[in-house]
């Protein structure tokens, strides 16, 4: 079984903290998701890349996103949506990265060993602190998609951290599912699912992503909304298929998204973040706080987290 790490970048390449966390660690394969013209740029770290033909990212691909939202009534026509999302070089020229990640590692994952381990992460405010190949020693013999939640609280105001309290999660839930009668059935304290870190076998994770796609797919707002997030929880919360397969981690087991306030106390020592004096194997979105470089290791510079006492 070979471990993979998987992330998407349409931009000029950079060594980012999530390559510079890896670097160690020489028995994964690394899969970097981008466009053409950046291809070659990517491949210099050593890893491989998956690219689109177009860059979504163009001046190009904002105008035609531009144009279809100044004109959305055609994206309420199930023919237009269907073109689109059907034709791949149309698809990747104009849907916004943040949805079209799930399709280009859907397709990917469609072409690997079914038995393959994947992490599909953020790539700019994500770090590992422990191998991944030793993360998965722990966890895949619990065979299945492995899922993190935001934490109780936002660590701004200490708001919940449920669909009931957010309004942007709300809002890209609603555009997903078109305020359709599903979102009736949704149960808006379920707490919010990150994006920003999947794991999971492959054949497993393509399952997941082929009704995370169907549902962008379908959506009046899947070109230009940023509906990733909200794929993922409607699917994980209410498909009849696929909540058997997923386990929903807490805040602080395995990844630390430091959107959310963990109870307890969360330290740093020389350079990693701890939970309960235990390290945690992945922090996501510690660049709200501090920086990272392979040397140093994490450093919070720009506010203290805080963790909600009990």
């Amino acid at each position: 079984m070979q471990t993979y790490v998987v992330f998407s970048a349409f931009n000029r390449d950079s060594n980012l903290p999530l390559l510079q966390s890896l670097k160690s660690f020489t028995e994964l394969k690394i899969v970097c998701l981008t466009a053409r013209c950046y291809r070659k740029q990517w491949s210099k770290y050593g890893l491989t890349t998956y690219n689109t033909f177009f860059n979504p990212m163009s001046v190009f691909s904002k105008f035609l996103r531009y144009t279809l939202r100044k004109n959305n009534w055609l994206l309420k026509t199930n023919k237009v949506k269907e073109i689109i999302f059907k034709n791949r070089v149309l698809r990747d020229a104009i849907v916004v990265p943040h949805n079209l990640r799930h399709f280009l590692a859907l397709e990917m994952l469609q072409k690997m060993d079914p038995e393959d381990y994947v992490f599909l992460v953020d790539s700019r405010d994500l770090i590992f602190q422990e191998s991944p190949t030793e993360i998965v020693k722990k966890i895949v013999e619990i065979d299945m998609i492995q899922l993190f939640d935001e934490g109780d609280y936002y660590f701004r105001n200490g708001v919940d951290q449920d669909f009931a309290s957010s309004s942007a999660n709300r809002e890209w839930l609603t555009q997903l599912l078109n305020g359709r009668k599903e979102l009736e059935s949704f149960e808006l304290k379920s707490r919010i699912i990150n994006s920003g870190c999947i794991s999971g076998k492959a054949k497993d994770v393509a399952k997941l992503l082929i009704e995370t796609t169907h549902l962008i797919s379908k959506s009046n707002f899947g070109i230009a909304a940023l509906l990733d997030q909200a794929a993922l929880n409607a699917v994980a919360y209410q498909s009849i298929r696929i909540k058997k397969l997923v386990c929903i981690n807490k805040n602080g087991n395995l990844v630390l998204n430091m959107c959310g306030i963990v109870k307890g106390p969360v330290e740093l020592l020389n350079g990693k973040i701890q939970y309960k004096s235990v390290t945690i194997p992945i922090v996501h979105q510690f660049d709200r706080f501090g920086h990272y470089s392979s040397d140093a290791g994490l450093v919070l510079s720009r506010r203290d987290y805080k963790v909600q006492q009990d």
